[in-house]
């Protein structure tokens, strides 16, 4: 059985850490807990371990972007996501260059944070895989084409060969299309 995602919901005003609290369990999330700015989400991040952080932009940017580095550099495979109800360029690539592997407007419906908080586990899955040195896949998988301009090349057999490599090979379906001319 899969486990549910765990979140952790970090914000400067506890009104807002309540809401975006209701907003992660809507959209099918665990939330880990909730905490303020600075040393307190380092210390509730550390300690939980959540699979990522959403981490509130108010009214202290600065901090909330100190924040944000902090904990890219103490969990950095953590992946965090900012939300802002700014609308400001500026504010959504300063919370990149702070490390945010996503961005959400604020506030949202949780189709929309379940779509953002998706997007930054996927993220991080491929980072992962790309590190350990295995392929990194898209999404939905990969296309090999095997090409010659001539009939009778031998395609069909290096296709087939390869599908049934792939298959033998690890955890893969494989679906192979022969298209003449």
């Amino acid at each position: 059985m899969a486990t549910v995602p765990s979140v952790l919901i970090i914000d400067e005003e506890p009104e807002a850490r309540f809401r975006a609290r209701q907003l992660v369990q809507e959209a099918g999330f665990e939330a880990a807990g909730e905490g303020g700015l600075g040393t307190e989400a380092i210390a509730l991040a550390t300690e939980r371990r959540p699979e990522m952080v959403l981490c509130g932009l108010g009214d202290q940017t600065s901090r909330a972007l100190q924040t944000i580095e902090s904990l890219v550099h103490n969990l950095p495979d953590t992946p965090v996501v900012a939300y802002s109800g700014s609308s400001d360029l500026h504010v959504v690539r300063q919370a990149m260059l702070a490390g945010a592997r996503n961005f959400v407007q604020w506030p949202c419906k949780p189709d929309e944070l379940a779509r953002s908080l998706g997007a930054a586990l996927e993220s991080e899955e491929r980072r992962r895989l790309r590190d350990s040195g295995g392929a990194a896949l898209g999404p939905r998988g990969a296309i090999v084409t095997v090409f010659g301009a001539k009939g009778g090349a031998g395609k069909t057999t290096v296709a087939t060969n390869l599908g049934v490599a792939l298959v033998r090979g690890g955890e893969r379906s494989c679906v192979l299309l022969d298209a003449a001319d």
